[in-house]
């Protein structure tokens, strides 16, 4: 999106009333659900000589 559309889009959600602003927060919610839910924020196995708290693959890739 361009700065415009943003700008525009965030005054449209200012400007709605409080009751309709958490009809899109719940929405937003359930499709967050869904997508949890459908595995597609599952992290990558991690691979072979990867360290906690690193990226998978960095320690093929040198970065460390």
């Amino acid at each position: 999106m361009g700065k415009d559309k943003d700008r525009e889009t965030r005054k449209r959600l200012a400007s709605l009333p409080f009751s309709k602003k958490l009809e899109v927060l719940e929405k937003l919610r359930d499709r967050s659900r869904v997508i949890a839910a459908s595995g597609l924020r599952k992290k990558k196995a991690r691979q072979a000589g990867d360290q906690p708290g690193e990226k998978p693959g960095s320690a093929e890739r040198g970065w460390r």
